[in-house]
């Protein structure tokens, strides 16, 4: 199929719970698939710097990128927007006692 150019073009999703190990899971299920995509939470900077950008995958994207007979997209965490920390103006003003 090709790219999704109107309301109504979207690919057909098959949602499942399946148990068992989730590598293992989404290899066989994309025995038969055109493609394969898979997310990763991203192991940080400490992790990319040890193991390069291998490094920056979780085991099974890695094991689904080396294993699976199909062509594989892992897609990014989608980074959370932070709030802003900006110091708040403050005026204190003395109270007089009594």
């Amino acid at each position: 199929s090709g790219p999704v150019d109107e309301p109504g073009d979207e690919p057909a999703v098959e949602v499942r719970a399946v148990p068992g190990p989730a590598a293992a899971v989404l290899l066989d299920a994309a025995r038969d698939a055109d493609l394969l995509v898979v997310g990763h939470r991203g192991r940080g900077a400490a992790a990319s710097v040890l193991l390069g950008s291998v490094g920056l995958l979780g085991s099974v994207a890695l094991r689904c990128l080396l294993e699976a007979c199909c062509p594989v997209t892992v897609v990014p965490p989608v980074p959370v927007p932070r709030p802003v920390t900006e110091p708040v103006p403050l005026t204190v003003t003395p109270v007089p006692a009594g």
